[in-house]
């Protein structure tokens, strides 16, 4: 691990790994659970009521540093879906807050939740009145949507189904981005790609669980964060996973890369709700904020790397190598040509004319060489044959009777097949 001994010698690296986190994506799941004081909205300053439950996203994958097993737990990101505002006006939180209770109600009544006297559990956490481009058809400008935030991602679906069926307030809503999955939901809002990094500007650490062993690999990287009571959750706070490290991030903490982002409409400028995400997506300048080598190096010609058409999963990748090379001090620039140069190896005109097929890399496993050398079999006898052709066209009719008669013989055969599958079929009817 030699990382640990460069972080060290440099102080200001440091003092930046101690409230900084960054993840590489291998997987996402989400649950829901209690609110955890600090980390959790517990309260919905629009419904006025407390929140009984609500989701978390969990994400595993390895710590940018020491590359150890972690697991980031996700809060205050919620699972939404859009309907379209008919009607004229924006309409009053209150009216909001009264179809946001009968949600409620029919989500209950169709889970057969209601217990008598009981107090309803809050489903509905939001609704906002927001700007949106619908996607279906051609709409030249923004229209007003209501964005629905739930408490608990797996109800999006039969929320949709409600609101489709005009259960809520008599109104047939049509539903939009009701399908996509939360797990979806989160990557795309926040910008994040599997495979690729969720740099978090600030994250607490769970404790070990009290009759857990504390692991080398633990102490290990504890030493190399300048570990403070802050950093630190209350050990009332479980660990969920055996992930050397474990912990905790609010959504507003994860910073947004621009990096690998699409091109959005301009957003008109009085935007009802629509500010709440852009405040967050504005990239951090400088390096100690965006969590590293990988956001701010290169900065100068990451226009031109976006435009390339790959999958941004795997730019990271490319990011490393580049890293990489920068530290065995070769150029960073990758050009197609080089690329190519490197696949194709010295020796490769003995099996591939290079002039007549710049493109096409060298064949690498005998099994590849041995079908070349084949089609270039087949190739020089079709040569042959075409300039015999040309030569004498009477070998040509003797050929198509050639041809004939097999496909004659092809269909006899097929023919006999037919019967005796069927004499088959009818031997085993009357055995029957």
């Amino acid at each position: 691990h030699h990382h640990h001994h460069h972080h060290g010698s440099s102080p200001k690296k440091a003092e930046s790994l101690t409230s900084h986190f960054a993840i590489r994506i291998l997987d996402v799941d989400f649950s829901t659970c209690r609110p955890i004081r600090g980390l959790d909205l517990s309260y919905s300053s629009f419904r006025g009521e407390m929140l009984q439950h609500v989701p978390v996203l969990r994400v595993f994958g390895t710590c940018k540093y020491g590359g150890e097993k972690s697991c980031c737990h996700v809060h205050n990101v919620w699972p939404y879906l859009y309907v379209p505002l008919y009607g004229v006006g924006i309409p009053s939180q209150a009216s909001l807050r009264g179809m946001a209770h009968s949600i409620d109600q029919a989500l209950h009544q169709s889970l057969k939740r209601d217990k008598e006297g009981k107090p309803l559990q809050v489903e509905v956490a939001n609704i906002e009145v927001v700007n949106r481009v619908n996607f279906y058809g051609y709409h030249g400008q923004y229209e007003l949507f209501l964005k629905i935030s739930l408490c608990n991602p797996f109800l999006i679906k039969r929320t949709a189904d409600l609101l489709q069926e005009g259960v809520i307030g008599g109104v047939h809503y049509q539903p939009f981005e009701a399908h996509i999955p939360f797990v979806l939901q989160f990557l795309i809002d926040f910008n994040l790609q599997g495979m690729n990094f969720m740099n978090c500007k600030e994250v607490k650490y769970r404790r070990a669980n009290k009759l857990d062993p504390i692991t080398s690999s633990q102490l290990q990287f504890f030493k190399q964060i300048n570990v403070s009571a802050e950093i630190m959750l209350d050990g009332s706070i479980q660990r969920k996973s055996s992930c050397t490290v474990e912990c905790d991030v609010k959504a507003t903490d994860i910073l947004i890369s621009t990096k690998y982002s699409v091109r959005k409409m301009p957003v008109p400028e009085k935007e009802s709700g629509y500010t709440k995400n852009s405040g967050n997506a504005k990239p951090k300048k400088g390096g100690e904020e965006t969590g590293g080598e990988m956001e701010d190096e290169d900065n100068e010609n990451s226009e031109n790397r976006v435009k390339l058409p790959i999958n941004p999963g795997l730019l990271a990748l490319w990011e490393d190598e580049r890293i990489r090379r920068r530290k065995q001090g070769k150029s960073t620039q990758f050009t197609q040509q080089e690329k190519q140069q490197e696949f194709m190896g010295r020796n490769e005109e003995q099996i591939w004319n290079s002039q007549a097929h710049p493109h096409t890399p060298k064949p690498e496993t005998t099994n590849e060489i041995y079908y070349q050398e084949k089609l270039k079999e087949i190739l020089t006898l079709d040569k042959s044959i075409a300039s015999k052709r040309t030569t004498n066209s009477s070998s040509i009719s003797k050929k198509k009777e050639i041809s004939a008669s097999w496909v004659h013989k092809q269909s006899s055969i097929e023919k006999k097949d037919k019967e005796l599958e069927e004499e088959g079929r009818a031997a085993t009817t009357t055995a029957a």
